[in-house]
């Protein structure tokens, strides 16, 4: 573990993550875990990562299939991919689970994210519903579909990123 002088300490500007500017303090604890930006970005992308690799294995190995789950990791890979291109561009992102508001955000900082509009509203719809029983009806192409589209998000933000 680094440690480092109080004298050393002194010259050092902290970094802010989007994380602690979005919630500065929860039960007394500073919530600003990341020591830079590049870490916190790693993490972003680590957890979309995580998310869209669990939701592939779940449709690849569990049958019949967590329809449900699978959506929702898929619409919460994409979300975190969005996020994480906004931190990149020094941007707080907005507490929701609504990808073509998040989308919106990232237009106005590159243009041609438009263009994920389609697959982002499709992908919205499984961030809250599917968590509670006999709300939304999803089919084994709708899982497939939701796994695409979150791919392709993935590789929109890390071409433009």
């Amino acid at each position: 573990m680094l440690r480092l002088s109080a004298a050393a300490l002194r010259g050092i500007k902290p970094f802010v993550s989007s994380l602690a500017r979005s919630c500065p303090r929860k039960r007394g604890r500073d919530l600003a875990p990341f020591v830079n930006k590049q870490e916190e970005l790693r993490q972003w992308f680590k957890i979309a990562d995580d998310n869209l690799d669990t939701a592939e294995f779940l449709f690849t190995n569990r049958h019949p299939s967590p329809d449900e789950i699978i959506c929702n990791l898929s619409q919460q890979a994409a979300e975190k991919y969005l996020k994480g291109f906004l931190v990149e561009h020094d941007v707080v992102p907005s507490k929701t689970h609504d990808l073509l508001s998040l989308m919106i955000q990232c237009e106005e900082i590159k243009t041609g994210f438009n263009t994920l509009a389609v697959k982002c509203t499709v992908l919205s719809r499984y961030g809250v519903i599917p968590r509670y029983p006999n709300e939304l009806q999803i089919t084994a192409d709708d899982t497939n579909t939701a796994i695409q589209y979150a791919k392709d998000i993935r590789d929109y933000v890390n071409k433009v990123k």
